[in-house]
Order: structure tokens, then C-alpha cells, then sequence
């Protein structure tokens, strides 16, 4: 696939694209809009949001009885499993209940790549306990009520909308075991860039949790390529959306190359956070946004390996020298850097978790 392609040791910038504001500028020009993927994201009040799912179609008040009935029989399957104890498999109740978790109350609030990633568990978990073993060590109404549950679940994912699938099935089938190995490193590297950046939101930190967990729960190959591709393109419009905060491509430019420029190397995720503290009501949006992209290059460097998009971008940025070793002046009211480098924080989830 093009996508995976490495790049040539030739392949560097051209003489003319010499790296300016005006050559960064003409490439946020030529960046793509989001596209259809599991979260976008958009600038509300200083920071960056998840958008809402769309409407559903026509079918939609089909979905909601579907998603009504779903609701019901994991929450009445849990009920079962705990009044049970343990001494039936742990997989079930924890695969009844990651689902349970993303089916929200209105059709509208699903996350489709979710519930699907989700029902897709159960569906398998279903079918490795359909045998005579298992049939005859655990109880007939679980087996039955698991398998009503994962039918009711698919009826549901085949009432949302699935315009993203195409991409999502288009990368996982373009990642080798390797590929998606290493993409997910990249990925993660990317949550921990944001989780604590106060431009980005909660429910953006929470939905990178949330995909980054489903990435790394065991699965088959097939499905966890399937799942690492849903977590890359949710990153993808990410990124997109921190590079579009404002119309004016050459005010982003500007920041970009004046953050790399002087502390591409030495920028602090203090100023990341300082910066964003100033930034609410909206003046220095663009400068917050530039700045925590700046830190953010190296994942970003891996993930353009599957979204050639960025590749110019990120070569323009990367090819800036480093100027003065101190980060460049902070607008009064930002508090100063307290440390060169900070240790990378413990891993957390998000405050919330996105239906």
C-alpha cells in the first residue's frame, strides 16, 4: 500500500520548498478537512473537542429500539453474572460490560466504531463458548442471554452509520502485525502528548483512553489491525483539527515556525500548559495550538507514515535549526517554564468516557 511505503533517503525537500512561514503556510493550505472516522474534533472556547456523532438516517428510531433492547440485556446479564459470584468465566461479564459501557441512552451519543468494536468481542466470545464443554459446565440462560445480546448488538451497529468503515477497513488491511506494532507506539505517544495540555478537552483525553485501551486488549489479528486503524484515524483528525484553529493558515505557520525555530528541541510541556491557561476566550488559541503540535512531532512524524498528508508539514518543521537554547517569550501573563523537562505522567483515563 502507498501508505507504508518508506520513504527514499533521496526524498527530501526540494530546493525551492525551503522551510518558511510561507512554505508552511502553502502546506495547511493543501491539508485535507477531517475525514469520516470514529471522533472529530473541533475548537470550542480555547480547546479542542469531540464533535458530536451525526444524525443518524431514516432508520433511526429502528436504532433506538435496538439500542433500548441492547441496554437492557447487558445491564439484566450483569445483574445475572453478579448474583452468579465468580464462578463462571471472567471474560464474560468483562466483555458484557465494556459494551454495556459505550451504549448510551440516545442513538444520537453512540459512538459507532465502538459499540461495533465491541459487539464484535462479544460475537466471538459467544462463539468460542458454543461447545459441547462449556455447554455443559456453564449455565444454558447465560449462554443463551450472551448470545441474544451480541444478535440484538449487531442489529444495532447495522442501523449506525458507516461511512468511516471504508477507511477504517482500507488501513487495517494495509497493516502487516509489524506495521500496526509500531503505529500503536506512535499512537500512545500522541495520548500522553495531550492528556495533560489543557487546550485539549476531557472528553478528547477520554476518547484517546478509550481507544488506546481497546487497542491493546487481546484480540485476534484481523481485529486488533481493525481497531489500532479506527484509534489511527481518530488521531489523524486530530491532528487535523489542532493545525485548523483558525482560517488563516499563515497565523498558524507563523507559530509553527517560531516554536520549532527556537525551542524545537527544548520546548516544555509547562509552556504546552501554561500557554493553554491563558488562552481561554480565545486570543492565543493559534499560539497554544502551534506550540503543543511542536511537541508533538515525533509521533506525529510515525503516524504521516499512514497519512501522507502531513509529511510536508512535519519535514518543513523538522528541517528548522534550532536558534536561541531558551523558549521564546511567553506573553506576560504566562507563568515561567519550572523545569527543562518534566517526566512523562502515569498513564490515566480520561475524566469521562465518550458513549
Amino acid at each position: 500500500m502507498e501508505w507504508l511505503k518508506e520513504k527514499d533517503d533521496s526524498d527530501s525537500i526540494a530546493p525551492a520548498d525551503v522551510a518558511s512561514p510561507a512554505a508552511l503556510a502553502d502546506a495547511l493550505d493543501k491539508l485535507p478537512a477531517q475525514q469520516p472516522a470514529p471522533y472529530l474534533f473541533d475548537w470550542r472556547d480555547g480547546r479542542l473537542e469531540i464533535l458530536p456523532p451525526d444524525a443518524l438516517p431514516e432508520d433511526g428510531g429502528i436504532a433506538q429500539d435496538y439500542l433500548d433492547e441492547a441496554r437492557d440485556k447487558a445491564q439484566g446479564l450483569l445483574d445475572d453474572l453478579a448474583d452468579r459470584g465468580h464462578n463462571l468465566p471472567p471474560d464474560i461479564a468483562r466483555k458484557v460490560g465494556k459494551l454495556r459501557e459505550v451504549l448510551s441512552e440516545r442513538t444520537a451519543d453512540l459512538r459507532p466504531a465502538l459499540v461495533d468494536s465491541r459487539t464484535i468481542s462479544l460475537e466471538r466470545l459467544a462463539n468460542a463458548l458454543d461447545n459441547p464443554q462449556d455447554k455443559a459446565e456453564l449455565p444454558s440462560r447465560i449462554l443463551a442471554d450472551l448470545g441474544d445480546l451480541a444478535d440484538t448488538a449487531r442489529r444495532l451497529c447495522h442501523c449506525l452509520p458507516t461511512l468511516w468503515r471504508r477507511d477504517v477497513d482500507r488501513l487495517a488491511n494495509s497493516l502487516s502485525a509489524d506495521n500496526a506494532a509500531t503505529l500503536i507506539l506512535q499512537l500512545d505517544m500522541l495520548r500522553e502528548g495531550v492528556k495533560d495540555a489543557e487546550v485539549v478537552g476531557p472528553d478528547t483525553r477520554a476518547a484517546f483512553a478509550t481507544l488506546s485501551e481497546d487497542s491493546a486488549e487481546p484480540a485476534a489479528d484481523d481485529l486488533k489491525r481493525w481497531r489500532v486503524a479506527m484509534y489511527a484515524l481518530s488521531a489523524r483528525n486530530f491532528l487535523t483539527a489542532l493545525l485548523r484553529v483558525t482560517k488563516g493558515s499563515a497565523a498558524v505557520a507563523k507559530e509553527l515556525f517560531r516554536f520549532a525555530q527556537d525551542v524545537r528541541k527544548e520546548l516544555r510541556p509547562e509552556l504546552v500548559k501554561g500557554t493553554a491557561k491563558m488562552i481561554i476566550g480565545g486570543s492565543l488559541t493559534v499560539v497554544a495550538a502551534a506550540c503543543l503540535f511542536v511537541t508533538l512531532l515525533e509521533p506525529a512524524s510515525g503516524i504521516a507514515k499512514v497519512f501522507p498528508e502531513f509529511e510536508r508539514i512535519i519535514r518543513l518543521l523538522e528541517t528548522v535549526k534550532p536558534g536561541k537554547s531558551e523558549p521564546p517569550s511567553a506573553p506576560p501573563s504566562a507563568p515561567p517554564p519550572l523545569s527543562p523537562r518534566t517526566p512523562r505522567p502515569a498513564a490515566e483515563k480520561g475524566p469521562t468516557r465518550p458513549a
